[in-house]
């Protein structure tokens, strides 16, 4: 019998490489290496063509007793080319997101951006004025290190993804909800059928060491990104019958 598989898919800015390490620790899943950076080998055709026994010898290699094995690669969530092709592959996967509130998941992916020299506006050019993004080299970037607001529209990668896996495969995870919370962490072991007893030495690791003080950032900035994910946080919420009262 075949170990199952599973994809984190995003999103961007939300926790998904400290839920990579906690599900790595689990001696019976193996995630792909390296976790940072990502493998993207849905989304690199030169290596897709390659083939399957490729992506699996390059990118697992475990001595432990594994029951699943897991990739992160934030970028699958907007490419309808990386759904189909895992489809493909893997019919039986289970996808994961792990979501943030996209006010601060927007800001958080400015200064990443900014932090790594790509980013050359001001907070208020970008979210304010409107200025347009700059160019990027699409070779070196499967997204837009820009897409600052797009990417938390969280239920449309959701409703893209729905149309190639079964809902019942999707475990989709809030942040503020998730980070250092052991029962959560237990039902994601469940979700994936593996021991969910097991206590992770990451579960109480920090996450976003240079994120910046959100709190000291202009509250038009706020405002206006607060007003503009309402409507799509009441459409997740619809769709997933959740609350996010938190966002």
């Amino acid at each position: 019998m075949k170990p199952e598989r599973f994809f984190i898919i995003g999103a961007m800015r939300s926790g998904t490489t400290y839920l990579a390490t906690i599900l790595d620790e689990h001696p019976e899943i193996c995630m792909a290496r390296p976790i940072l950076p990502e493998p993207k080998f849905f989304l690199k055709d030169h290596e897709y063509s390659k083939g399957i026994e490729y992506y699996e010898s390059k990118y697992f290699s475990s001595d432990k007793a594994v029951k699943v094995f897991g990739e992160k690669t934030v970028h699958y969530c907007e490419h309808e080319k990386a759904a189909t092709r895992i489809r493909e592959n893997y019919p039986d996967s289970k996808i994961i997101m792990i979501l943030r509130n996209p006010v601060y998941r927007a800001l958080s992916n400015y200064f990443f951006s900014k932090s790594n020299g790509l980013e050359t506006r001001s907070l208020e050019q970008v979210f304010l004025d409107e200025v347009p993004a700059p160019d990027y080299d699409k070779n070196r970037f499967y997204i837009s290190p820009f897409d600052y607001l797009k990417r938390g529209e969280y239920v449309n990668f959701i409703k893209l993804y729905e149309k190639y896996f079964r809902k019942e495969d999707f475990k989709i995870l809030i942040m503020e909800k998730f980070i250092g919370n052991s029962e959560k962490v237990s039902d994601v072991f469940d979700f994936l059928g593996v021991d969910q007893d097991f206590i992770p030495q990451s579960l109480s690791n920090k996450i976003f060491s240079n994120d910046v003080d959100l709190t000291s950032i202009s509250s038009d900035i706020i405002i206006k990104l607060k007003n503009y994910f309402n409507k799509y946080n009441e459409l997740l919420e619809k769709h997933l019958n959740i609350s996010l009262y938190l966002w």
